[in-house]
């Protein structure tokens, strides 16, 4: 669950954005899984041993074998336009998502418009709870807005 930066309490109502569906149409965690496994035998037998360690330990190897390249990414440009509103409205913005932080970093350098980011990490899975969990960390009890599509993000 670590952040970039922490996120100061403020007037301003933090602007919460999920990557994986909502930011970008894509998941990148299952396209880097299926790339690894897709380069051969031996790697698709790594792919299916990784699958035993649980979704973090998953997602880590997957961030290691096979870099998100951020910049060929493709980007919602809805999502991008609410980025922007808050922006000028003077709001944070936080990219919060269940993929990896490697591949979190790399996005949030590319576009280089959120203030923090909250993501995956090899011991915690940052979906559903953990990531209400890790939001409440670094926001307290301050009000946010969230731009999400996964159902297992409606605790937030």
């Amino acid at each position: 669950m670590k952040h970039e930066q922490p996120v100061a309490a403020g007037t301003a109502v933090p602007l919460v954005v999920d990557l994986d569906g909502t930011l970008t149409p894509a998941d990148v965690s299952v396209e880097g899984l299926m790339a690894v496994a897709r380069r051969g035998v031996l790697q698709f037998l790594m792919v299916l041993r990784w699958l035993l360690t649980g979704r973090a330990g998953v997602k880590t190897r997957t961030a290691r074998h096979a870099p998100l390249d951020a910049v060929a990414l493709p980007y919602r440009p809805e999502v991008l336009a609410l980025i922007d509103t808050a922006r000028a409205e003077g709001r944070p913005v936080i990219l919060a998502s269940a993929s990896h932080r490697r591949n979190i970093a790399r996005v949030a350098r590319h576009l280089g418009v959120f203030d923090a980011t909250l993501a995956t990490s090899n011991r915690a899975n940052l979906k559903g709870r953990a990531k209400l969990a890790a939001l409440r960390d670094m926001l307290g009890d301050q009000p946010f807005d969230y731009v999400g599509d996964s159902r297992a993000d409606r605790v937030l």
